[in-house]
């Protein structure tokens, strides 16, 4: 979610790639939503109000199951686990008092119901977690020990589903608090095979990519056919990349695509493979220049799958204007974005009156609409003229 954007150029077109929730995005630059309509879909309040509603339910399940431990006979993997919620409450939920306590003395309780005030701390501190499974060296952690991990979780009743595939060596698990916890401990002392070279906690609220949000998903359906019906989401009038790595073209696919960003793995790293078989010379990426860890696991994953395939003469651009060294690599990639929207008519004669990344916009908005107009028309004439059958 910190660089959610990248543009993928080839030669005399624009690819459009995303990861995690920049789909929103995706849908806006692809001609699928228009601006509003995609904020809509990923801020707006009814999405917010069923994400927030589902997130509450299946806290207060956790808060159950951890009410319902016994601290007496409860395994080594779990006490380790509850004092990692512990750690990390006081840790990441400083602005939450008596987040910590709070964890240790519903844990400890063994009669009664967990107070209101009590649930209300653990309300904001039990939330959905992800962490991130590195592996380097020699014998690096991959996709194989991480389904051996999840395996051995799952035998157990430790809920934990893959949630992000960004490289070879470096995988995102999620799930509830304590059950991501203790899978956590699991990896870390080797119960499940292989230790990973680096267990981390991913700063995002939620789990998302997983099944937690399965819930989320069925009442979700509702706004995204509502969109459809009103013919406010449609077909991509340019195909974008899938999180599983296939072009996406029509509306029914658009819409697989919006309803599972939240509860089905995003493969990352299908991503980078495809789009470097798609021939991309350019990767241009947004927001903060090279400074931020997200932007350094999209540049060395696409390397990597770029050298796989053999191509090595791609190059990267950023968008952030912030950054004095990306100057001559804006000048380039306006002049890059300028022709790929005069080829889709986006912008005709007019592209050398772009400036700046932020004209570019309205352009784009309305070659967009003209390039669905024309393909409407196209098929209006093919129906028109189609012979009728005798008889």
């Amino acid at each position: 979610g910190v660089d959610p954007m990248s543009y993928l150029i080839r030669s005399r077109r624009l690819l459009c790639a995303y990861h995690s929730s920049g789909l929103y995005a995706a849908l806006y630059v692809s001609g699928c939503a228009s601006w509003d309509d995609a904020d809509r879909l990923a801020t707006g309040m009814e999405c917010e109000r069923i994400l927030r509603d589902v997130e509450r339910e299946l806290v207060d399940l956790d808060i159950g199951e951890l009410r319902s431990l016994d601290p007496e006979s409860a395994d080594e993997v779990t006490r380790e686990a509850i004092r990692t919620l512990i750690r990390n409450a006081r840790k990441r939920y400083k602005h939450v008092p008596d987040g910590p306590e709070t964890i240790e003395r519903v844990f400890r309780q063994t009669t009664g119901e967990v107070t209101p005030q009590d649930s209300s701390v653990l309300q904001q501190v039990l939330r959905g977690k992800l962490i991130c499974l590195s592996g380097l060296g020699p014998r690096p952690f991959v996709r194989g020990d991480v389904d051996r991990l999840l395996a051995y979780c799952q035998e157990r009743g430790i809920r934990v589903d893959l949630s992000v595939i960004n490289g070879p060596d470096l995988h995102v698990i999620g799930g509830s608090a304590l059950h991501v916890a203790r899978a956590a401990v699991i990896a870390r002392k080797g119960y499940a095979g292989r230790v990973p070279f680096l267990v981390s906690n991913v700063v995002i609220e939620g789990a998302p990519h997983t099944g937690r949000f399965q819930g989320v998903v069925r009442r979700y359906e509702s706004v995204v056919d509502r969109l459809f019906a009103d013919g406010r989401l449609r077909e991509p009038v340019v195909p974008f990349l899938s999180r599983y790595g296939k072009l996406i073209a029509t509306a029914e696919e658009v819409r697989e695509e919006v309803l599972h960003l939240l509860d089905q793995t995003y493969d990352f790293q299908v991503v980078c493979r495809t789009a470097v078989r798609q021939g991309i010379q350019w990767v241009v990426t947004g927001l903060s220049g090279d400074q931020s860890p997200g932007r350094r696991v999209v540049r060395a994953h696409l390397m990597d799958a770029a050298m796989e395939e053999g191509m090595l003469d791609i190059r990267f651009a950023s968008t952030a204007a912030s950054a004095g060294g990306n100057y001559r690599e804006r000048e380039t990639l306006l002049e890059l974005l300028a022709r790929d929207a005069a080829n889709t008519s986006s912008v005709g004669a007019r592209h050398h009156l772009l400036e700046s990344l932020e004209n570019l916009r309205e352009a784009w908005e309305e070659g967009l609409e003209k390039e669905r107009q024309s393909r409407s028309f196209r098929k209006f004439r093919k129906e028109s003229y189609e012979p009728v059958p005798a008889g």
